[in-house]
């Protein structure tokens, strides 16, 4: 109504007609509502409709009634511009099941989106069973960001933070921001440190918001107000109505002592300018008594985790040992344990590390998430199909796929291997060489050498060869020759002999250490080719080595050696069940040091 005068006194006319205005009591009947509109359609030619407060009410009248106070799209904007002032992306939306809560997370969602930013989970709660869609602190303690916005009307915003003090998913971990003021003197002196830290964002006037007005135009407002209704005026110096024009917020801070406890303006809205420091204290304290901002993300500190472990050496390692009252323990060590102590050192979390089920495989770990283990620490390969399961962090370790297999056993030792490095040609001419020097030898010593003189021609034949071979092998034959071209002779056969020992030292050194070093396969291409039978190819079951030879070797055959543990890997391999085994390098180079095993 107040509008209307206003209007009639500046003249502002519509086809030259003045503004005027019906108004109706709905009483919260939608047929009283509809028949009220009809009969004001019927005479009157209606420019626009002015609906009731609160967004519950709205649909009574029209979906396109006008509100007399900021819509919900204005309060998002708002929240979404301190979202960013604070660096926050993400939050948990709480809202009533009624027309205020639905439109409020209609227009938080939407102005989220719009931002590239993530609501990212909603609970509803029932105003008529006083219960909320899902349990309130499996929703909260589960989600990934600490924020929370509470959308609801007053008596709705106690009761629903009460139960989150109930639950414990209030202050210090969790930050709220509610839609408006509550009275806290209900809540019990000893959930005050929890409440220490929770804002508000309330409509205001731009008296209060610290925004400038146009006081001719409230004067005038004033006035109307006064001459009309002067039983209900307060007097304009003690006007904090809402029922004026609303365009600005009001951010408030919870902050508490030892008894007492009350909500402090900190920050003030205007559309055009955004979040501003408020007047006098303006220092936000954040829950935990924090005077930093918090990020908004889940914080492990004082929070005990279940966290999932499997035996694989050496990341995760059991051993059982006797404690002080004779009783066995089971103690894990390994690099997947030191890991986890590591990070309990730098976020502060309680770890409860579980060892896995015998007969559990890698795959089934991952189903074991969030039902039995909050998280898993262990030497797990990432793969498309686990990702539709669990999320990963960056991986601690680069890992491959090893064939591991026994040693060769010892080799046979051929006695003819020392004339191996001498291929069939080069031993006809060493020969050749041998009889050619002791012809020549015959015929230049015979005369001259006192020893030879008187011997027979086959004595002589048979003396000569062997002085030859004799000096060769670098032996001594029994007797020397005399003259000048025989002693130049021997001085070459002791030349050739040199050569000849060490290419057969060199060559015979290098075949023994190929014979002994030789595998049965060299790669992959020796697996897919059969070199090893298949069902003497152990591969654990469940594993990601599995689901590489289904998909890259036997076309979804399971034709391997299933094998259920990495201990039975390793008795498969010495017992000679299996040849091979595929396993992951790092627990490949770690089992080859202490076993007789080689890659």
């Amino acid at each position: 109504m107040m509008m209307i005068i206003l209007s009639q006194q500046y003249n502002i006319t519509i086809d030259g007609q003045y503004l005027e205005w019906q108004s109706t009591q709905i009483n919260g009947s939608e047929l009283d509502a509809v028949r009220s509109l009809c009969q004001a359609l019927s005479n009157w030619n209606i420019v626009g409709i002015v609906g009731p407060e609160l967004s519950s009410q709205t649909p009574i009248i029209a979906e396109y009634g006008e509100k007399v106070v900021p819509s919900d799209s204005a309060a998002a904007i708002a929240l979404i511009k301190l979202f960013l002032r604070f660096q926050w992306n993400s939050c948990i939306l709480i809202y009533q099941n009624d027309a205020f809560g639905i439109d409020g997370s209609n227009a938080i969602n939407n102005a989220f989106n719009n931002n590239n930013l993530t609501v990212v989970n909603q609970i509803m709660f029932n105003i008529d069973t006083l219960n909320f869609q899902s349990d309130l602190k499996t929703s909260l303690m589960s989600s990934s960001t600490r924020i929370v916005i509470l959308w609801a009307s007053s008596i709705y915003t106690s009761l629903i933070l009460q139960n989150a003090l109930d639950a414990g998913v209030v202050g210090p971990q969790f930050m709220w921001i509610l839609s408006t003021s509550i009275s806290l003197n209900s809540f019990n002196q000893s959930f005050y440190p929890n409440l220490t830290g929770i804002l508000t964002i309330e409509q205001s006037i731009a008296s209060v918001a610290n925004a400038p007005m146009n006081n001719t135009l409230l004067n005038a407002a004033y006035n109307i107000w006064q001459e009309y209704e002067p039983e209900t005026f307060p007097g304009s110096t003690q006007n904090n109505s809402l029922s004026l024009i609303q365009i600005y917020y009001l951010l408030q801070n919870c902050r508490s002592s030892s008894n007492d406890i009350s909500f402090v303006p900190v920050l003030s809205y205007v559309d055009y300018t955004g979040w501003q420091q408020y007047q006098g204290d303006s220092v936000i304290i954040w829950p935990g008594q924090s005077l930093s901002i918090p990020t908004g993300n889940a914080q492990l500190k004082g929070i005990t985790l279940r966290i999932g472990v499997i035996p694989s050496d050496p990341f995760t390692m059991v051993k059982i040992v006797t404690d002080q009252y004779g009783q066995n323990q089971t103690q894990l060590t390994g690099y997947c344990i030191d890991l986890i102590s590591l990070l309990q050192a730098n976020l502060g979390f309680i770890p409860n590390i579980q060892l896995a089920p015998s007969g559990v495989t890698y795959d089934g770990l991952m189903g074991m998430i969030p039902s039995v283990y909050d998280i898993v620490v262990a030497d797990t390969t990432v793969t498309p199909a686990r990702r539709e399961v669990v999320d990963f962090s960056q991986g601690f370790f680069s890992n491959a796929i090893s064939v591991l297999m026994l040693t060769n056993p010892a080799v046979k030792i051929d006695l003819m291997a020392f004339l191996k490095p001498f291929s069939t040609s080069l031993s006809l001419l060493i020969l050749g060489i041998v009889l050619f020097s002791s012809m020549i030898i015959c015929l230049l010593e015979r005369q001259d050498n006192e020893e030879l003189k008187e011997q027979s021609i086959i004595s002589l034949c048979a003396m000569s060869v062997w002085y030859t071979y004799g000096t060769l092998i670098g032996g001594y034959a029994g007797f020397d020759l005399q003259t000048g071209p025989g002693r130049l002779l021997t001085a070459g056969l002791y030349m050739l002999s040199i050569v000849l020992v060490a290419s057969c030292t060199a060559n015979l050194a290098s075949d023994l250490t190929i014979q002994n070093s030789q595998s049965l396969i060299s790669g992959l291409d020796y697996i897919k080719a059969g070199k090893i039978p298949f069902n003497r190819l152990g591969i654990q079951v469940g594993t990601s080595n599995e689901d590489f030879y289904l998909t890259e070797i036997s076309n979804n055959q399971t034709n391997f050696y299933p094998l259920y543990s990495k201990q039975q890997l390793y008795d498969s391999l010495l017992n000679g069940t299996i040849d091979a085994a595929f396993i992951g390098s790092g627990t490949a180079q770690y089992i080859t040091s202490i076993m007789f095993i080689v890659i």
